[in-house]
């Protein structure tokens, strides 16, 4: 059982929660209005009027009602709308990314490094630690995908619970969060969609460098494994400011920590190259160096005596 699967099936459990919760949510909401009802009448001035009273209640009523009923088919219509957004963003069908394709796709592209791995060297352990490190940002970037359609599916089913609240003045605050709550959520689905697709895509160019054609494929070399791991980091890390990115959409500006954040992303990507290119140069002295062998030595022998 793989975690699209079971993400699959926990979402289904998840959507049963607001099903089960609404008669519940109803028999709140008819409890707090004739409490608000009785509330209101008692400590009503002399001008209001009292069927006025008892009719505005009732059409609060009326809508809360509408709303708990109608509360999945709500909620599902709004997620379906974000998700059109992205649509038209990607210029395609787009649906649910499932966390296992993250995994497979990426482990295929990593299994090219692997496969470089042969021996006993300085680039045979390099390659073991950009493989080591790219497995570990993939099962980090499918977990925190599965962790975000889960966090939607319980809070925004949990939260018919609340609604009935916003019929009492003095807890309408609970039920004002509500709305807010679901655009949030939906707000952060969207976002994780987005980074996924173009997590998915980045996985579908092979990794391959422009070197030395073995066997008709060009050889993965150190600078392009370790400029694909580092693009693969740089999703991770948007993963991880979904929810900081989906609060500064609805509040309009971006937090402190995520300018930051986003300029070390910046200052990293345009390093990641330069960095492999001379990772890989320093790699070709040591080996060059080791199979000079005894020449290397006798320099080193010759150095010292030119010293003294």
């Amino acid at each position: 059982m793989d975690l699209t699967t079971v993400m699959s099936e926990l979402e289904l459990n998840f959507i049963a929660i607001s099903k089960n919760l609404r008669p519940t949510a109803l028999i709140l909401l008819v409890s707090l209005l004739t409490i608000e009802i009785l509330w209101s009448l008692v400590k009503r001035k002399p001008e209001d009027e009292p069927m006025n009273i008892v009719f505005w209640k009732l059409v609060t009523y009326f809508w809360l009602f509408f709303a708990i009923q109608n509360y999945q088919e709500i909620t599902k219509q709004i997620n379906d709308t974000f998700l059109q957004f992205v649509d038209i963003a990607l210029g395609g069908t787009v649906q649910a990314v499932g966390p296992s394709a993250i995994i497979e796709d990426g482990l295929s592209q990593l299994q090219k490094i692997w496969d470089l791995v042969k021996g006993f060297s300085p680039k045979t352990y390099l390659n073991i630690i950009i493989w080591a490190f790219g497995a570990i940002v993939l099962v980090f970037m499918a977990l925190m995908i599965f962790l975000a359609y889960l966090e939607y599916y319980l809070l925004v089913n949990l939260a018919i619970i609340l609604i009935p609240f916003k019929m009492l003045k003095f807890t309408s605050f609970m039920g004002d969060k509500v709305f807010n709550l679901i655009i949030s959520q939906n707000i952060k689905i969207m976002i994780v969609t987005l980074i996924g697709k173009f997590v998915l895509q980045t996985m579908t160019k092979p990794l391959v460098g422009t070197g030395i054609l073995i066997n008709g494929a060009k050889e993965v070399t150190p600078t392009n494994a370790i400029s694909y791991v580092a693009v693969l980091a740089g999703m991770m890390f948007l993963l991880t400011k979904a929810s900081s990115m989906a609060n500064s959409f609805t509040s309009g500006s971006a937090s402190d920590n995520d300018v930051v954040g986003l300029a070390v992303l910046g200052a990293a990507g345009s390093k990641a190259s330069s960095m492999a290119q001379q990772v890989k140069q320093d790699v070709g002295k040591v080996i060059g160096e080791m199979k000079s062998g005894g020449d290397g030595g006798e320099k080193m022998k010759n150095a010292s005596k030119g010293k003294k």
